[in-house]
């Protein structure tokens, strides 16, 4: 009888912990990683040049994605998930308070700004990073190529 109820109760226990785990996805819209936000090909074509491969990665709450490509520097993408509009207006803030000039962008996310060459883009409860690796580049080519790239991640961030 012992061994019947420990079994009844590890069977219970089981499907509880299935129903919980159930429970959390529900509503929970698939939340793409940061190279999955584009292909190689869109990429290149967005921004007219080469990508040889991308190299994935992570950092805490983020998503990491470097697209490798030849001279013109390598376009580095950070996703992070589930961030706030808090949370994003409050590093807004912390960087003009510091006197860094930021500049509003249009027409991507729910929010966008530029801090020199990084656009910086809020869909949501998502935050998106996207700026070249290579510091010698003109910074209105890579403005350009990280807001092309901006819009093109637009739709997986909703």
């Amino acid at each position: 009888m012992r061994v019947t109820a420990i079994a009844l109760a590890t069977t219970i226990a089981a499907a509880m912990t299935a129903v919980v785990v159930d429970m959390r996805g529900i509503g929970q819209p698939t939340v793409p990683e940061a190279c999955a936000l584009f292909t190689l090909g869109q990429a290149g074509q967005a921004t007219g040049r080469t990508f040889r491969r991308t190299r994935p990665g992570s950092q805490p709450g983020a998503t990491t994605c470097d697209l490798i490509g030849g001279t013109e520097g390598n376009i580095n993408v950070v996703l992070s998930p589930s961030a706030s509009k808090k949370d994003f207006d409050e590093f807004r803030t912390l960087l003009e308070d510091q006197g860094e000039k930021l500049e509003a962008v249009s027409g991507v996310g729910d929010d966008a700004y530029y801090w020199g060459t990084r656009i910086y883009v809020r869909a949501g409860a998502r935050h998106l990073t996207i700026w070249n690796g290579d510091p010698m580049q003109p910074a209105a080519d890579v403005r350009a190529d990280v807001l092309a790239l901006a819009k093109l991640a637009q739709p997986k961030l909703k």
